[in-house]
């Protein structure tokens, strides 16, 4: 939001939100190039092709962190420890925050304590940015795979956006492909959107099936992946024809942490979370 109200530079405004659904920060080793490939080879537990398919993969997080005026920060999930807004490390509650700037219990707050409860009337940036930010209306996204996004939290939002005739488009899809082709469509094809959001869950089903971490194989792969597919949004951003007549802000950041084979609970690992972005003067006071 502080990018759209942000003095008018004479170009577009554009902003997109790239979640890893799920990710560890322990997992941030594996932006780095020599790590990565450093690991993929010494695998035994990868297959030749899937070997092949992760050296080939680039890091999102390593090619935005590499540009100027970009910076990544550590924070939180789950409220403030043992206070009056403390929330569940969960995915409802997590992009319920990043969507409104509000933890669930605090004044003004969205309601989402834990998983299976409905967001209250406060607005995401998505339904402000659809109403409009002085006097300049946007077009909008949401796309995820996980159905309760659109079935429990969400489903005010999409009434109120109906009601109101709002250019938001909320898109449930099968898995990571689908959501990433979705995105891709929004940044390089005809369906032009001009505020994304958007998560990922390759770490989030590797931690559940095969537990949160690095230690598992399973889990640096489903990293990888996300990290790979959000990549390839970037450089779609940068191939647009009216990319030089456009000013984007870019965030990629976490919902929660995990422990085992969940999270939920207000351990570091579920708790600690990072924030990457391109527009580093919104975050540093």
């Amino acid at each position: 939001m502080a990018h759209l109200d942000s003095p008018d530079n004479g170009k577009k405004k554009k902003a997109i939100f790239l979640g890893y659904d799920g990710c560890r920060v322990d997992a941030l080793k594996y932006v780095n190039k020599t790590e990565r490939e450093s690991y993929i080879n010494a695998q035994k537990k990868y297959s030749a092709d899937e070997k092949k398919t992760y050296l080939a993969g680039k890091s999102a997080l390593s090619y935005l962190l590499g540009k100027e005026n970009t910076g990544l920060y550590f924070a939180y999930a789950g409220g403030e420890k043992g206070g009056k807004t403390q929330q569940a490390t969960s995915t409802a509650p997590g992009w319920a925050t990043m969507l409104t700037g509000k933890w669930a219990l605090e004044e003004g707050g969205h309601g989402v304590k834990d998983n299976g409860i409905m967001k209250n009337d406060v607005k995401t940036f998505l339904t402000k940015a659809a109403e409009g930010v002085n006097g300049k209306k946007y077009s909008a996204s949401f796309t995820a795979s996980w159905e309760a996004h659109f079935t429990e939290n969400y489903a005010n939002d999409m009434k109120y956006a109906e009601n109101n005739s709002l250019d938001i488009d909320y898109l449930l899809t099968g898995d990571d492909k689908g959501t990433f082709d979705d995105v891709r469509e929004r940044i390089s094809g005809e369906n032009d959107t001009d505020v994304v959001f958007f998560t990922l869950e390759g770490t989030d089903h590797a931690g559940h099936s095969k537990k949160f971490g690095i230690h598992h194989h399973e889990y640096v792969a489903g990293f990888m992946e996300e990290d790979n597919y959000a990549y390839e949004i970037l450089k779609a951003i940068e191939s647009r024809p009216t990319y030089a007549d456009e000013d984007w802000c870019i965030v990629i950041a976490t919902d929660h942490g995990g422990c085992n084979y969940s999270h939920g609970g207000q351990t570091v690992m579920e708790r600690t979370t990072f924030i990457a972005t391109n527009k580093i003067e919104y975050l540093v006071k």
